[in-house]
């Protein structure tokens, strides 16, 4: 249960507010009476125009230029860190690049919460840091992330605890799985859905028999205030997720059904090393009596209905 009065005319800095997630976070703590300051690196608010004028500010800057951060003088209770380059298809074709946004830029915005003295700083972290596995992956499984956009997150969790250690900073870790839901523009999910109300052809890798687990943005949001707000153990890291996998091939067949599409699904070579990741997330249910609410077929069909609006109605 989240305790919103926790939130009320807290001060409390977003970055990457302007993003899929961030936007959904964002429009969440203004409802509940937060004085929310978003850090965006792009001056086009496109998810958050409706509601510019109920933020505490905006701050348009380069998390990964130090001089900039340390410009920002406001003060703050609480940070989200949303902040990254999330494309693991960019981190491969330049992986130095993703690094000095993920890590470097989150080292910035930590020396900026040390400086500030926040109360909690939330780092967004995500499943990718994990290893395939056949089975439920909970927070003391491997960890082998398959890709430089994982493997730079990782060292961004590290520098929190490294944080948390020498400047008594209190973190928190959520780790996503495979987040969707209104509003995103790209991943499989969003890719799927173009595809299907275009009526074109929708590619899966391999047979299609892969994996994910797809958590809502909305049950996403409850996760991160409950993080923000809540009482954690030494161990700050938390899985969120659904606990249910979903086929890739099931996934496409579902978003074709539910937009009455004409699309055909063509199979594509399968990449290598590329498995399942389901989450167990009974340390959330343990400390927060946290569930997820929407599942996938609903979940689905809003963001559906909202992409028939066309991507930029939100």
């Amino acid at each position: 249960m989240i305790d919103e009065d926790f939130y009320k005319n807290k001060s409390i800095l977003v970055t990457g507010g302007d993003g899929f997630i961030g936007s959904h976070l964002v429009k969440r703590l203004v409802e509940i009476g937060s004085k929310v300051i978003v850090l965006t690196h792009s001056k086009n608010l496109l998810f958050l125009d409706k509601i510019k004028n109920k933020l505490e500010k905006i701050i348009c800057c380069d998390i990964t230029k130090k001089e900039d951060v340390k410009k920002i003088n406001d003060n703050m209770n609480i940070i989200f860190h949303l902040a990254a380059d999330i494309s693991v298809s960019n981190s491969i074709k330049n992986p130095e690049k993703t690094r000095i946004t993920n890590v470097i830029g989150t080292k910035n915005i930590l020396d900026l919460a040390v400086e500030k003295k926040v109360k909690k700083f939330v780092y967004v972290s995500t499943s990718a840091v994990y290893d395939w596995s056949n089975h439920l992956i909970n927070e003391k499984s491997e960890i082998k992330p398959s890709n430089p956009y994982g493997k730079t997150k990782l060292e961004g969790e590290n520098l929190c605890l490294e944080y948390k250690k020498k400047f008594a900073i209190n973190v928190a870790i959520p780790r996503l799985f495979n987040v969707y839901g209104v509003g995103q523009q790209n991943d499989s999910v969003a890719s799927f859905t173009k595809k299907a109300l275009n009526n074109e052809n929708i590619a899966v890798e391999g047979e299609g028999n892969q994996k994910r687990d797809f958590i809502n943005v909305k049950d996403v949001v409850s996760a991160l205030l409950l993080m923000g707000s809540g009482k954690l153990t030494d161990n700050p890291i938390i899985n969120f997720g659904t606990g249910i996998g979903t086929e890739i091939i099931a996934l496409a067949e579902k978003i074709i059904k539910i937009s009455n599409s004409s699309s055909k699904i063509i199979h594509t070579k399968a990449r290598k090393n590329d498995g399942s990741s389901v989450c167990d997330y009974s340390k959330a249910k343990k400390l927060f009596k946290w569930e997820p609410k929407i599942m996938i077929n609903d979940g689905l069909e809003e963001m559906i209905q909202w992409a028939k609006g066309g991507y930029h109605n939100e």
